[in-house]
């Protein structure tokens, strides 16, 4: 443990000196959210306009999945780790222990996961051991993403040590690292912060990583944050923080920010909201929430309420 520490403090000064060089992060590969659209809600991609039932159905085996409402966060780690370990190892351990020092980037996060695949207690200790050999900032953020799934003082020690780090990907993959591992007070002033800056991280595709981090804190601070995400101007993001809402049991919450959603005349997230209504609500409040767009001017979305109400009825 002391030898992890002095890891830890030296990594502290070489980020100061060493990863200035780093500080626009420019070898980030940009993860594609589509849009903002939520990490643990894989929105089901696009509705059959002839057959309502069939969109309906998919939905409910691709989509309602992620959305947990009992023990969300250990739900959603169980099914990356599940996505994770699909994949068998393209290397031996033995292997992978040997070389990974001398890696290219991209080849140093394969063998990263082929690791974790294989021996998944050894993980952490070589992310200790190989950060002072000029990881680049992608390395950095996949390991701070990797970190999630151990919940134990070295995971912990290290991904706080990621929350300083020169590259802004990097601390907000340790932020919702540290979100899901239970921590409240270091991965909220994070998120708060890149948000409260405008840091053009939140221009690029990232916001589920604050719907979800703010979710997994569950606070009154954090319900407030994802209250605002309302009125944002990316109105996935006001889906998802509808939804994350609902996860944490803030039903009135949840309801404010679906009507905001369906009236944003936008059918995919209509369809969408209004099966979360009917789903997740008494069907008379579904119903009079659903009613007034049987007349609307946008032929689909009159056509799914009368569906969907409709489904519920006849059940």
């Amino acid at each position: 443990m002391k030898n992890q520490l002095l890891l830890i403090i030296t990594y502290v000064f070489s980020t100061i000196n060493f990863f200035n060089c780093y500080s626009q992060c420019t070898d980030i590969k940009i993860y594609d959210f589509s849009n903002g659209k939520i990490i643990t809600h894989r929105m089901w991609g696009g509705p059959n306009l002839i057959n309502y039932r069939e969109f309906l159905n998919s939905w409910e085996t691709e989509s309602q999945k992620w959305i947990s409402i009992n023990n969300f966060k250990e739900n959603e780690i169980n099914m990356f780790m599940s996505g994770i370990l699909s994949y068998p190892p393209e290397n031996s351990l033995t292997n992978c222990l040997t070389v990974i020092h001398d890696l290219s980037n991209n080849d140093r996060i394969n063998v990263l996961y082929d690791i974790f695949r294989q021996k998944r207690d050894t993980l952490p200790n070589l992310i200790f051991s190989f950060l002072l050999k000029d990881p680049s900032s992608m390395v950095r953020r996949e390991c701070a993403g990797l970190l999630k799934f151990y919940s134990y003082n070295e995971a912990y020690d290290l991904l706080k040590i990621f929350t300083i780090d020169s590259c802004q990907f990097v601390r907000l993959e340790a932020a919702l690292s540290l979100s899901y591992l239970g921590e409240q007070t270091i991965s909220f002033d994070i998120l708060s912060g890149l948000w409260a800056n405008n840091d053009p991280i939140i221009s690029m595709d990232n916001y589920p990583y604050f719907t979800v981090g703010m979710r997994n804190i569950m606070n009154e601070k954090s319900f407030e944050f994802l209250k605002e995400i309302f009125t944002g101007d990316n109105p996935y993001s006001a889906l998802d923080a509808s939804i994350c809402l609902l996860q944490c049991d803030k039903k009135e919450e949840f309801l404010n920010g679906i009507r905001i959603v369906l009236k944003m005349n936008n059918t995919k997230l209509f369809y969408n909201g209004a099966i979360l209504l009917i789903k997740y609500l008494p069907f008379d409040v579904a119903k009079a929430e659903l009613w007034p767009f049987l007349r609307n001017s946008n032929n689909d979305i009159a056509e799914f309420s009368k569906f969907i109400i409709s489904s519920v009825q006849n059940k």
